[in-house]
């Protein structure tokens, strides 16, 4: 597959075209919730929407894709083998997010290279917040030695699966590193509004029907010459599942 940056088409070897990806999130694999029992995809805490991910998909399995969930999201990882992104430098290209993206650096490497690269790292600690939380248990296949996890209470396996751990809850996201910095341009005003990519602190984006509560990945914020104000209330803006 081919991949435009300019144009955001996604076509196949041939040129014939598959989706147009447009999304102003711009999440790496890695910035996405893990979706228990689900290797293939990943969930976006700001839409809620799930991603399929394109490693290793040939041009006729993502045309079979597109062509069953033509609104499907997928993402494409860097290094890809099977995917070839063609980029290019055009300044005149609107963005579609309209306030300035502010990047996170994770681990002391990547926020010593934002120094290098000329910002100011407001560095702050991971720390995973009890609200944030999932559940999961377990099952096997009686006969095959299998193992299944499951995260729905709405969809048990039959016989002949049983039940050999429990429901046990578990915070749901995975971040290497302790510490982590927002990158500070130099000329960042005070009272300015921006896009923060790759949100540090924990908040609830979701309270989910089924035992779980999803995080907020990214989220508008100003800036007060000190700290991000983040744009977020958990009980005024994040959703609440029903059924």
């Amino acid at each position: 597959m081919i991949y435009d940056t300019r144009t955001y088409e996604l076509r196949t070897d041939a040129g014939k075209l598959l989706k147009k990806l447009h999304c102003p999130i711009h999440k790496e694999w890695s910035q996405l919730q893990v979706i228990p029992g689900d290797d293939t995809k990943r969930r976006c805490g700001v839409c809620e929407k799930s991603v399929v991910d394109l490693v290793g998909k040939s041009d006729e399995e993502a045309e079979a894709l597109f062509e069953e969930s033509p609104d499907c999201c997928v993402c494409i990882v860097r290094g890809s083998r099977n995917v070839r992104v063609h980029r290019h430098e055009d300044a005149s290209r609107p963005d579609p997010c309209p306030f300035r993206r502010i990047q996170t650096a994770r681990g002391e490497d990547a926020i010593n290279q934002g120094v290098q690269d000329g910002f100011w790292p407001l560095v702050m600690k991971v720390e995973q917040s009890r609200k944030i939380y999932t559940w999961m248990a377990v099952y096997q296949n009686e006969q095959t030695g299998e193992v299944l996890t499951v995260g729905d209470s709405r969809h048990l396996p039959e016989t002949p699966w049983k039940r050999i751990i429990k429901p046990f809850s578990f915070y749901p996201d995975h971040f290497e590193h302790k510490i982590a910095a927002y990158l500070i341009p130099v000329d960042l005003a005070v009272g300015e509004r921006v896009f923060l990519v790759d949100l540090i602190e924990d908040l609830v984006a979701v309270y989910g029907n089924q035992g779980h509560t999803s995080r907020l990945d990214s989220a508008y914020a100003i800036w007060d010459a000190k700290k991000f104000r983040v744009e977020w209330s958990e009980w005024k803006d994040a959703d609440r599942l029903i059924g």
